[in-house]
C-alpha cells in the first residue's frame, strides 16, 4: 500500500512540475512577446521622431530657399527695371532737348495739348496756367481753335505762369477737373508706357522669366 501511495505522490508531483513548467513557459513566452512589442513600438516612435525632425529640417530648408529665391528674384527684377528705366530716361532727355530747342515743336505741342484738354474737360469755364515761355503759343493756339466753332460756349481765362518747361495746366473754374499738359507730365506718362513695353518685350523674348531663374517666376 505504501508503494502505491509513493507512486501516486510521484505522479502528482510530476504533473505539478509539468504544469508549472508549462505555466513558466507560457509566462516566459508572454514576456518575450511583450518585450518584442515594446521594442517595435520604441522603434516606431524613434522612426516617427526622426521623420518629424527630417520634416522640420526640410521645412526650414524650403523656407530659407524660398527667402533666398525671393531675394534673387528681387535683385533680378531690380536690375532689369534699372536698365529699362535708364534707357527710357535717356530717350526722354533726348526728346525733351529736341522739343525745347525747336520753337516749332513747342508750338505744335502746346496746340495739340490744348485740343486734347478741350476734348477731355467737360466744364465750359476753364482756367489755364501756361508754363514759362509757353504763353504766346497758348494764346495763338487758343484763338485758332476757338475760331473753328467746335467748342461753343467755352470760356477760357489765362492766368499766371507755372514753373515748368513747356505746356500748361488747365482746370475747371470750380476746380473739380484738372488737365496736366506740362511736358514733364507728358514725358512721365510716355516713360511709363516705354517701361511697360520693355517688360512686354522681355517676356516675349524669354528674358523674363530668365530660364536660369525659372524658379523665381510668379
Amino acid at each position: 500500500m505504501a508503494s502505491n501511495d509513493g507512486a501516486l505522490v510521484s505522479t502528482i508531483l510530476g504533473e505539478l512540475k509539468r504544469a508549472a513548467d508549462e505555466e513558466a513557459q507560457r509566462i516566459l513566452a508572454e514576456a518575450e512577446e511583450r518585450a518584442r512589442r515594446i521594442v517595435e513600438e520604441a522603434r516606431a516612435r524613434a522612426e516617427a521622431i526622426r521623420a518629424e525632425r527630417a520634416r522640420l529640417r526640410e521645412g526650414e530648408r524650403r523656407r530659407r530657399l524660398a527667402l533666398k529665391l525671393a531675394e534673387l528674384r528681387a535683385k533680378y527684377l531690380s536690375g532689369l527695371y534699372g536698365v529699362a528705366e535708364r534707357v527710357a530716361g535717356e530717350v526722354m532727355a533726348e526728346a525733351l532737348e529736341m522739343l525745347l530747342n525747336n520753337p516749332e515743336f513747342r508750338r505744335l505741342y502746346v496746340e495739340n495739348a490744348l485740343k486734347e484738354a478741350l476734348r477731355s474737360l467737360s466744364s465750359k469755364d476753364l482756367i489755364i496756367e501756361p508754363c514759362r515761355g509757353s504763353e504766346e503759343f497758348l494764346r495763338e493756339a487758343l484763338s485758332s481753335i476757338l475760331m473753328t466753332g467746335r467748342h461753343p460756349g467755352v470760356r477760357v481765362a489765362i492766368e499766371g505762369a507755372r514753373d515748368c518747361r513747356c505746356g500748361f495746366v488747365a482746370r475747371s473754374a470750380d476746380g473739380h477737373e484738372i488737365f496736366n499738359a506740362t511736358i514733364e507730365a507728358k514725358l512721365s506718362e510716355v516713360k511709363e508706357h516705354l517701361l511697360a513695353y520693355a517688360w512686354k518685350i522681355l517676356r516675349e523674348e524669354g528674358l523674363w522669366p530668365n530660364p536660369e531663374l525659372a524658379g523665381l517666376s510668379e
